[in-house]
């Protein structure tokens, strides 16, 4: 039985979850770009590998926050203006790391709309790089692949799938557009990075630039979005069924993954790991999400029929182990449970 996000919330309730702050999504983005603001002016006074390494995995992971937080602006949750959500979306998180909160929407919202359907957009790394999406697989394979992201050897595929669908590319294969077109964002883009890197010339700091910010978005970023779309969607059920459903119900589709303190800091900050409630009620903001969780939580069906997976390891165990098809599948909503 499907539920509806109805019975799980009153009116009142998903009003109050739901009220977006302009105010606390800017401290969240400044905070981010204090962190590497520090990472970058410590690697430019003490220029050895020690620093550098360090700084370059600091600096990774706050750009993956930054995504967040993009990924925030494209549910319109970072102000109550549409204006305001865009530009501060765009200037302090989207541009930076090379794409658009409009160009996102476009693609994010149809995923929403059409969760693992035949058309969800999001189904564009499964197809073109199955042996990157389809679970489950062993250990080995998934570390290689985070070795392999963050490094940067072999993993043009898949940049250039993740690209593809935050640029909703398919709609310009349609002869559509996004949200005041394509070329004003790529404009905007190449005039922000073209000015860092005139001045980064001129200061004599252009390795800074491209090993300290460009390098660590297209691979350390990269393998912990990997991170995060492995525990969303994957190993919930088998290959051959996914993207097949003709009803969206998060509840059969979509994972929560309650991480430890090391986790929710370096890789899933913002709450994004409660990804379920994101998909039940999308516009509540993430500062939200975890109260959200909360409230759901005391919800007998929801509790009943959720899939809350508790700790990484426990999300590793899912991800390695058999898929059980829906038809045989004899608790398919049992919360994991593991030391995390």
């Amino acid at each position: 039985m499907k539920a509806r996000t109805s019975d799980l919330l009153d009116a009142e309730s998903i009003d109050r979850f739901t009220t977006p702050s302009a105010a606390r999504w800017l401290l969240a983005a400044l905070g981010e770009w204090a962190v590497i603001a520090v990472a970058l002016a410590a690697a430019i006074r003490w220029q050895h590998w020690y620093v550098w390494i360090p700084a370059a995995i600091v600096i990774g992971s706050r750009q993956n926050a930054l995504g967040i937080l993009t990924h925030e602006g494209t549910h319109k949750n970072a102000a109550r203006s549409l204006y305001w959500n865009d530009l501060l979306s765009n200037w302090l998180a989207s541009y930076p790391l090379g794409v658009s909160a409009e160009g996102f929407r476009t693609a994010h919202l149809t995923h929403h709309a059409r969760l693992e359907m035949p058309d969800d957009p999001s189904r564009l790394g499964f197809d073109t790089v199955p042996e990157d999406w389809h679970f489950p697989m062993t250990r080995w394979k998934i570390l290689t692949m985070l070795m392999r992201d963050i490094s940067g050897i072999g993993q043009a595929k898949s940049s250039v799938a993740l690209l593809k669908y935050v640029w909703s590319t398919k709609r310009r294969s349609q002869g559509k557009t996004i949200a005041g077109g394509y070329r004003k964002h790529v404009v905007r883009i190449a005039l922000l990075h073209g000015t860092v890197i005139a001045i980064a010339v001129a200061t004599h700091t252009l390795p800074v630039y491209l090993l300290l910010w460009v390098f660590p978005n297209f691979t350390l970023n990269l393998a912990l979005y990997r991170v995060r779309g492995g525990a969303e969607h994957c190993a919930l059920a088998p290959n051959h069924l996914r993207y097949t459903r003709d009803t969206i119900d998060p509840l059969l589709t979509t994972r929560t993954v309650v991480p430890n303190p090391v986790m929710k800091v370096f890789a899933l900050p913002h709450n994004v790991s409660y990804h379920l409630e994101h998909h039940l009620y999308p516009d509540v903001p993430f500062f939200r999400l975890r109260a959200l969780h909360e409230r759901l939580m005391q919800d007998a069906e929801f509790r009943e029929r959720a899939h809350i997976t508790y700790g990484h390891r426990a999300l590793l165990r899912e991800l390695t182990s058999e898929i059980p098809s829906p038809s045989i599948q004899s608790t398919p909503f049992a919360e994991t449970r593991a030391a995390s």
